[in-house]
């Protein structure tokens, strides 16, 4: 029988990981995951073949590759649901220019999504429709915001930029109808500690996996971070 359920990765929940060293602790948690991990070719593209080429990012780009061979993540076409590249490119172009024509500063339209991103969504609403239960695992806050609140985004925009921006109220209301689900290298980390994964028996530990997640990108304050411990 095939997975009903898949964990989609945006490039910066990877990064997040792979700059730590914790990618080991992520091939266990997919060994205990009754899924998929999934990344798309936009994906694929922002996290190994683009820093394959850059000797800064070359190491992670090769830890991740490896995780890609073993099939520990694993391309969209290649678990047997006729998710076809051209699909998922096509809805990933639709969704980007919905979404980077949400808000208007000085006439133009902001910039909010890139390609890697609206892909994960794109990939997210066809497993919908094929009735697989999905996450994406995204660390960016921007992204995050629009996800779970998109009516916060204008402000979080005017904040960032220091102008104002207008928002597209139809565009805006239909993403409010949207049922994407998000987690973040965080909460991954949170699970991991919980199943034991690390290899480590230290009190300490689940609160240092949080904060070097977040020194790495995961968007996560202070307060989360002592909340979480504190049920850990």
């Amino acid at each position: 029988m095939k997975p009903k359920k898949a964990i989609l990765f945006d490039a910066s929940s990877l990064i997040s990981l792979a700059m730590n060293g914790l990618l080991p602790v992520l091939e266990k948690l997919k060994q205990s995951f009754n899924g998929w991990f999934l990344i798309t070719n936009e994906v694929k593209f922002e996290i190994i073949e683009k820093p394959m080429k850059i000797r800064r990012f070359k190491l992670e780009g090769l830890m991740i590759q490896q995780l890609l061979d073993r099939g520990v993540l694993q391309m969209p076409g290649e678990i047997g649901l006729n998710l076809d590249d051209k699909i998922i490119s096509k809805r990933t172009q639709d969704i980007m220019k919905d979404i980077n024509n949400l808000f208007i500063a000085k006439g133009k339209e902001v910039n909010i999504i890139d390609l890697g991103e609206s892909s994960c969504l794109a990939l997210s609403e066809l497993l919908a429709e094929k009735k697989v239960s999905n996450v994406m695992a995204i660390d960016e806050r921007t992204t995050r915001v629009l996800i779970e609140k998109p009516e916060n985004l204008q402000d979080l925009l005017e904040r960032k930029m220091h102008i104002n921006v207008k928002p597209n109220r139809e565009f805006l209301d239909t993403l409010k109808r949207k049922q994407y689900k998000i987690i973040r290298s965080a909460e991954l980390m949170y699970v991991a500690y919980k199943k034991q994964l690390f290899g480590i028996s230290d009190p300490r530990l689940l609160g240092a996996a949080l904060w070097a997640v977040r020194f790495k990108g995961c968007s996560i304050s202070d307060q989360e971070i002592k909340e979480i411990v504190k049920i850990g």
